[in-house]
């Protein structure tokens, strides 16, 4: 599935490439990455990356952008049913992930007629929570989801980003 290109003075928002492959398996072969997704098995193998870069040009994995910061490729975020996202521990920290939310959320909105985005995370995983917190979105609840990588239901906090919120929030009306 073909995506636009998205770009700020810091990233680039971009189509997943079989260049990219090396590194995708890398970073998400990594468990401190791995262990706060759903659908990544631990260890994580080539054949794991080639599979999913064929599904994602088989459309099978909604709007899915390559996060690329300066030149490399470090991370995915993808929206459609859902949000989902994951970044190298090496750029955690620095706000990439608060900004590209923003962006793709914003291009959700304003190209399709979604009223809400849901989205999730683990119980634990504190920076993800701050991401979708900072971007809006609030907590409707516990969940469970079945990790892959740890082979277990792990606790996780519902979350959700409705278009009106996200109007008022842009207009600075909250």
């Amino acid at each position: 599935m073909t995506v636009a290109t998205l770009k700020t003075q810091r990233f680039v928002l971009r189509e997943l490439a079989t260049d990219d492959l090396e590194a995708l398996q890398r970073i998400v072969g990594d468990f401190e990455v791995s262990k706060w997704l759903v659908p990544v098995p631990h260890p994580y193998t080539r054949d794991d990356a080639e599979d999913f870069l064929h599904k994602v040009r088989q459309g099978g994995e909604g709007n899915l952008w390559a996060i690329e910061h300066e030149a490399t490729f470090v991370g995915l975020i993808g929206i459609e049913p859902s949000l989902g996202y994951w970044l190298c521990p090496s750029v955690w920290g620095r706000g990439l992930m608060t900004e590209a939310v923003q962006m793709v959320v914003d291009r959700f909105f304003d190209h399709s007629d979604h009223t809400q985005i849901q989205s999730c995370y683990f119980e634990g995983n504190t920076g993800s929570k701050r991401v979708l917190e900072k971007v809006g979105f609030v907590d409707i609840g516990p969940g469970t989801s079945f990790s892959m990588a740890r082979q277990a239901e792990v606790s996780s906090r519902r979350m959700q980003l409705t278009r009106a919120r996200w109007s008022s929030l842009r207009a600075g009306a909250i």
